[in-house]
């Protein structure tokens, strides 16, 4: 991502794993879990700490994997009932402001990257690597990462 990527590649997928926690927060804000988990965990988690100020920083805390097991967690925490008292509420009040979060990975991006990757190419190589490279519960968990979400949905 660092060289390779174009600005516009690494802006989407950063917002993009940066806001599921903002809408899945929001979603759980009248929850009691809400409160019950600490946000100092770097990049993992609905809670997580979702500042990113490198892209070495993404790869330390495993920002992908990470992502993808938020939904297995917003499924294990959401409650339809509180959901559904609440919805007046949830309508009512604005979720956390994703420009609140850093951009200085991007900034590190357009300093190093040659601009050349999409970002389909980059999603590709993410999905690609974790298939081949992570071991055999990473790689289920991260392409099954959808499936929880239909679950939650009643779908």
């Amino acid at each position: 991502m660092k060289y390779f990527a174009r600005h516009e590649a690494v802006e989407l997928l950063l917002r993009h794993v940066q806001i599921e926690p903002l809408l899945y927060r929001h979603l759980l804000s009248f929850h009691p879990s809400s409160s019950e988990f600490p946000a100092d965990r770097k990049l993992n988690g609905i809670d997580g700490d979702y500042n990113v100020e490198s892209i070495k920083e993404v790869y330390r805390n495993n920002m992908t994997i990470g992502h993808d097991l938020l939904s297995y967690e917003i499924v294990d925490r959401f409650d339809k009932q509180v959901f559904f008292q609440n919805l007046e509420q949830l309508r009512l009040c604005e979720p956390e402001d994703l420009d609140d979060y850093s951009r200085a990975a991007l900034d590190e991006n357009k300093r190093h990257s040659f601009q050349l990757l999409g970002a389909t190419n980059v999603a590709i190589m993410i999905v690609v690597t974790i298939t081949i490279f992570a071991d055999l519960k990473t790689a289920i968990n991260a392409l099954n990462s959808f499936f929880p979400i239909l679950l939650c949905s009643g779908v």
